[in-house]
This record gives C-alpha cells, structure tokens and sequence, in this order.
C-alpha cells in the first residue's frame, strides 16, 4: 500500500464516521508519546502487558498523525492520553448543552453518558451498520467507580486487593446514585 493510499483510507474513514453519525463537526485526538501515567504509577509499568505495535502502525503512524492534524484538524496530544481529552470535552460540551456522540472502541469512554458509536464494529464490506449505543449517566458513573476500586487490567493498573468486578457490583445493587461532596 503506498502512502497516498493509506490518507484515503484515513479521509474515508473520517468521512465514513461522519456519516454514520450524521454529524456536521467533531473534536478529534490522537495520543502520542508516553503518558504522564508512565510516570506516575508506580506499582507495575503502565500498559506493560500490551502486545508490540503492528508493522502498519510503525510504518505509517507518523504520517497518519500529521495528516489527522493538518487536514482533518485533529488534536495532537502529547503527555496524555486521547480518550481523557475527549472525556473532558464530552462533559464539557454537555455542560453548555451539548450533546455529542463520543466515536470510540476505548472503553475507558464508556465512563461518559450518553451516545456512543463503536467505528470498530463495521468491518469492511459489510452491510450491518456500527453499534450505536446509549450509555446512561448512572451506568457510566458505575463503570468509571468500577475501573478506580477493580483496576484495569488491560493498562496493568492494579486496583484495592481481593476486590473484584463481582464484589464491585454487589456494592452497587442498591446504590441509586454517588453523590460528590460539594465544595
């Protein structure tokens, strides 16, 4: 594949999704570098289970970045990781009564309410559309409360010993809401 084929894909891929939602604007991010989690946890190495980065990752990632920046007007993030950008700017564009549509696999965004659209789950050439699905505020403040107490064993962070997803849950079968302390 040459390089002029590979942005195609990248500008049909962007033009696909917004299609797919029906949207007229988006933010967009992409991560590069190391995160300051790589600094800061210090229990076992972030990420430190995850398999090597594929051969069309190493050969055309630094192209594709440049080109989802310059052209589709992406943001560069170095330092942190892309889904905590888009999760600040969903609740923030929430708050101005926003409503957007968070366009990700990553299932750390499964912590923001609201739609989500799983690009992942069209495969090429086939007609099932992706999942839209609706992620309510109280399922997402239960899966972010999950992921802090459990852990999250795909970024190799541990979580509170002998406290898995199941004892999580049966804390949370009664729980209506998490009330945060106001300041």
């Amino acid at each position: 594949m040459s390089d002029a084929e590979v942005l195609r894909n990248c500008d049909q891929f962007i033009r696909d999704i917004m299609n797919g939602t029906q949207s007229d604007g988006y933010i967009g991010a992409l991560s590069v570098g190391t995160y300051f989690r790589h600094d800061v946890y210090k229990y076992a190495p972030y990420k430190g289970k995850r398999e090597e980065k594929p051969d069309w990752y190493k050969r055309w990632s630094e192209l594709i970045i440049l080109h989802m920046n310059r052209i589709w007007k992406f943001y560069i993030i170095a330092g942190a990781e892309a889904d905590d950008v888009i999760c600040a700017c969903m609740f923030s564009l929430r708050a101005q009564g926003i409503d957007g549509i968070v366009c990700s696999p990553d299932k750390d965004l499964k912590q923001v309410p609201g739609l989500r659209y799983d690009y992942r789950l069209l495969e090429e050439g086939s007609t099932v559309a992706p999942m839209v699905s609706m992620i309510e505020p109280d399922v997402a403040e239960k899966f972010f409360w999950t992921q802090m107490l459990t852990g999250d064993s795909e970024d190799n962070v541990a979580g509170i010993p002998g406290l898995g997803p199941v004892k999580v849950a049966k804390l949370f079968e009664d729980l209506v809401s998490i009330q945060w302390p106001t300041m």
